[in-house]
């Protein structure tokens, strides 16, 4: 340095080298892991919830794929919505359960948000959450609300039964 022909005692190239294999900066941020989690679970069939989004055909959409795509599309909303709820509370979400990971069908919710958007249970036979023939031959009904489960009433109908059902929904959720 002092006959001039060095520019810096060394760190100059330290930062440097950081400068250039700086992509996003974004890897060790939560944002980051929920994308992370998002590819793997779709198209990693080692992962253990592959059964249930790439096992089931769902996709992240070609955009999304890279990173700097989605962090373009999802982190103001995301920002924002976790300044709301806390970034532990800031889940990405489909808005169709059966569709995929793409901007037109993704928005930010909170678990329990989350947990009303649910396909239906495997063992579930009337084609209604919460509706369920009883052992006496008729329906009850039953909600969910702030991890609660709320019995609803039993029923002569089916179709009662699903009345309940989304009345209480307006109510509780």
């Amino acid at each position: 340095m002092r006959i001039g022909k060095s520019r810096s005692c060394g760190c100059l190239r330290l930062d440097v080298n950081k400068t250039a294999n700086k992509t996003h900066g974004m890897s060790g941020t939560r944002f980051y892991r929920v994308w992370a989690e998002m590819v793997k679970r779709c198209s990693n069939p080692s992962y253990k919830q592959f059964k249930d989004y790439g096992g089931r055909g769902i996709k992240v959409c070609e955009s999304w794929l890279d990173f700097n795509n989605f962090m373009t599309d999802m982190y103001g909303s995301y920002l924002e919505h976790s300044s709301k709820f806390g970034e532990s509370k800031t889940t990405i979400e489909r808005k169709d359960v059966d569709g995929n990971y793409s901007l037109d069908n993704c928005e930010w919710a909170t678990p329990l948000e989350q947990s009303r958007n649910q396909r239906l249970r495997s063992n579930n036979t009337t084609g209604v959450a919460g509706v369920v023939p009883s052992r006496s031959g008729k329906w009850e009904a039953r909600i969910r609300a702030n991890y609660i489960s709320i019995h609803l009433g039993t029923f002569e109908s089916f179709e009662d039964a699903v009345k309940a059902r989304r009345e209480a929904e307006k109510v509780h959720w």
